[in-house]
């Protein structure tokens, strides 16, 4: 399917700048802050990094965020805020979508984010705090794995459940900072953080479970997957193989310590107008 540029369905009048089809509401930002943040997702070990992660783990939050966006309908107009890069969860539901708005500041995310997931696929370099989408648009609105990097995470969370219709889903997944592994790396001395995170905040999923249920959604679930943090090596197995035993390992934690797996997903409805 092809990129478009369209701006018919953002806040603001055109931004100052359209940079091979992105969309560029940054163009005045700290440039040297856009550039660490440029040269960290650009490094071969980032990227060796996160396609371990997915291996290793982070496949059993795309599969249950996968069920949660096919719940939802067909024809599904979703905004991705932090969505730039593989963005695998997209390109899996990627035929129930008509419309998808990927939000992210980074133009090198931008730029190797796929253009098939959706009819239409918009890229947008834009801040969480300040969401170029018109009221009431999205079907669904997801941040992930965003809220521990920017600066304010109560208006990220308001400027999503402002974009989403009423009925409509907000999602939000983050790494658990109460997760059992970092818990006890921080016991024996460690941080539990690779160096290549740059977290300006660190939420457990109860803390997010309340930031979520503060923005005023509905019927607010949290959940937690990734119950076992397996070794680096992992990546060098068939993907079936880790994805079967982070699977098993997700049922027996939901049962014993549902609170601390390693990624937690938290989501909720908008609610419906009051006449």
């Amino acid at each position: 399917m092809p990129r478009v540029s369209t701006i018919a369905i953002v806040l603001r009048p055109p931004p100052a700048r359209l940079e091979g089809g992105i969309l560029d509401y940054l163009p005045d930002a700290d440039q040297e802050l856009l550039e660490a943040v440029e040269t960290d997702y650009d490094s071969a070990e980032t990227r060796a990094r996160a396609t371990t992660m997915v291996r290793a783990g982070w496949q059993a939050s795309i599969d249950l965020r996968d069920a949660l966006v096919r719940s939802i309908g067909a024809d599904l107009r979703i905004v991705w805020i932090g969505g730039g890069g593989l963005n695998l969860l997209a390109q899996q539901v990627a035929p129930v979508v008509a419309t998808s708005i990927v939000i992210d500041p980074s133009m090198v995310q931008l730029r190797r984010t796929p253009d098939t997931l959706g009819q239409e696929v918009v890229l947008a370099r834009a801040l969480a705090e300040d969401l170029p989408v018109v009221d009431d648009w999205a079907d669904m609105t997801e941040l992930q794995g965003v809220l521990d990097h920017v600066t304010d995470p109560e208006l990220a969370i308001k400027h999503a459940v402002r974009a989403t219709r009423p009925g409509g889903m907000v999602v939000v997944t983050l790494t658990n900072d109460a997760s059992w592994f970092r818990r006890l790396a921080r016991r024996f001395g460690g941080r539990g953080h690779g160096p290549y995170d740059h977290h300006a905040h660190r939420f457990s999923a109860s803390q997010i479970h309340e930031l979520v249920q503060a923005s005023g959604l509905d019927r607010v679930v949290t959940e937690t997957v990734m119950f076992l943090r397996l070794p680096r090596g992992i990546d060098r197995l068939p993907d079936g193989w880790a994805n079967r035993v982070t699977r098993a390992s997700d049922v027996v934690g939901r049962r014993l310590a549902a609170r601390s797996g390693g990624i937690t997903v938290s989501r909720g409805i908008v609610p419906m107008p009051r006449f």
